[in-house]
């Protein structure tokens, strides 16, 4: 055999490899339980209503796939009232909100619908060093809008506040519904990242984060159920018809810092945070550090997209109206292969969809062959 030959079948393996890996170990993150609740068209209309609180800033590679997720949660959107503000942007977040705020009030199906975008000059607090800084005014600002917005959502008559991040895609479309019907007052659906990151903490030393014994076993569904947590954020829905609610004013000695402060004015005040893990709800990014850059949270996007299409036959969605605000990867190529091969079982075109969807968003032109069972 030549030099070149055994090069090329080095080249074949490594990419079955590959493909084998993506399909079966889904990138080594579990997915939970997917069971959604009865749908019961005849309650639709009697259920709680929510204001839905976003704050976004410098989110233009994310907005396109969590508004179209926002958009299909199944929960009557005459319930919903949309509560959104935008600051300090140094991306393309204003046109795809003030696009999509624009289309959702034509449709007029929400209650409400509140876009407020507050740019620059200058783009930068005075206080930031990078576009990702975690600076002192930052964190006054968040608390500021978040505070407001109990109160809007008071004002206009909630039920309940669903605080949500950006970078959160809620792909089970009964996350809303699950939520609400728990009567919990304060609760967040676990969600999912690749890694061991997610958005609640086991455990609490001095403010700070620390891991419980449970931690991975929540995170990983070997228990599943609703658990006591310290600290839960990034989506939180928040029962605002109870008096004297957990707000963001220093209790102690605590850092100037919103999750943080809500979770000690919570205790303080004696309510009870929780996560829940008994289905499979949604996705979050794990957290950018200051001196990172638009284009390495771009590529972490593009790896979760991967994690959810493995698990997802649908992937990550994307509305047509988004669509044009998609940020494009790299063209299609070969990754300095010869040629790249996709192995499937005819029988399993449920793995030729996932394999298909994540090889698309790695940019991977592969060739089809058709497998043959080895009995």
């Amino acid at each position: 055999m030549t030099h070149s030959s055994v090069l090329s079948s080095v080249k074949f393996a490594l990419v079955a490899i590959l493909c084998s890996t993506l399909i079966n170990r889904g990138f080594g993150q579990k997915s939970g339980n997917l069971v959604p609740i009865k749908d019961d068209d005849a309650d639709r209309s009697t259920l709680p209503t929510i204001l839905i609180a976003c704050l976004v800033r410098n989110k233009a590679h994310t907005l396109p796939y969590f508004l179209t997720t926002l958009e299909n949660l199944d929960y009557p959107q005459d319930r919903i009232a949309i509560w959104i503000k935008s600051d300090h942007n140094e991306d393309n977040t204003t046109q795809i909100l003030r696009t999509w705020g624009q289309e959702v009030q034509d449709w007029g199906l929400y209650h409400s619908v509140s876009i407020e975008i507050i740019d620059g000059p200058p783009f930068r607090q005075s206080d930031q060093e990078t576009a990702f800084t975690w600076s002192s005014k930052r964190f006054q600002l968040i608390m500021r809008l978040k505070e407001e917005a109990v109160k809007v959502a008071k004002k206009i008559w909630a039920d309940y506040i669903f605080f949500i991040d950006a970078d959160v895609f809620l792909v089970n479309n009964q996350t809303l519904k699950n939520l609400v019907a728990k009567q919990k007052d304060l609760v967040a659906p676990m969600l999912l990242s690749g890694g061991m990151y997610s958005n609640f903490w086991g455990g609490m030393k001095d403010y700070y984060y620390v891991r419980s014994d449970n931690y991975k076993d929540i995170l990983d569904s070997k228990i599943t159920g609703c658990f006591d947590v310290p600290l839960i954020h990034s989506a939180v829905l928040m029962n605002i018809r109870k008096k004297n609610l957990p707000n963001y004013h220093p209790v102690s000695d605590e850092p100037e810092d919103d999750i943080i402060r809500f979770a000690v004015s919570a205790k303080a005040k004696g309510f009870t945070m929780e996560v829940c893990n008994d289905m499979e709800y949604g996705y979050v990014l794990s957290p950018m550090e200051d001196e990172s850059s638009f284009n390495a949270d771009n590529i972490r996007l593009q790896n979760l997209r991967v994690e959810i299409a493995v698990y997802w036959p649908d992937g990550l969605p994307v509305s047509d109206l988004l669509k044009q605000f998609v940020q494009q990867q790299n063209p299609p190529s070969t990754i300095g292969f010869d040629q790249t091969y996709l192995i499937n079982l005819q029988r399993r075109p449920d793995r030729l969809q996932k394999m298909d969807h994540a090889l698309e968003i790695l940019g991977i032109d592969y060739t089809l062959i058709e497998a043959v069972d080895g009995t």
